[in-house]
């Protein structure tokens, strides 16, 4: 874990300020705006911020699901539901594409 916060600020703190501010600046975007499906991800166990959090930020965007994973933490839902939240990503990613989009793409494939 240690390794990794030092790998991650290696280039400087501008990452990790830009990341603590979005929690009391305005994000440059209304959450309703969004009109894409999107999965907040939840770990039960998560001590560090709240459930409110996440359901108020479910309740905003039309077509956000709220998943809870009731034994899992912060840090341990990604690890420990890698492959299913990658598999949810595709899925929503693949569902999400336009049909221009779609048939463009082909040719890059």
């Amino acid at each position: 874990m240690a390794d990794s916060c030092h790998g991650a600020v290696q280039n400087g703190l501008g990452g990790w300020l830009d990341d603590d501010l979005g929690f009391v600046r305005d994000w440059g975007f209304a959450l309703d705006a969004i009109r894409y499906p999107i999965t907040i991800w939840r770990g039960g166990q998560d001590r560090s911020v709240p459930i409110a959090h996440e359901q108020c930020l479910s309740d905003a965007v039309p077509r956000a699901t709220l998943v809870c994973c009731q034994k899992r933490g912060r840090l341990s839902i990604v690890v420990g539901r890698y492959e299913h939240v990658l598999e949810e990503f595709v899925t929503e990613a693949r569902a999400s594409r336009r049909p221009s989009s779609a048939s463009s793409s082909s040719d890059n494939a």
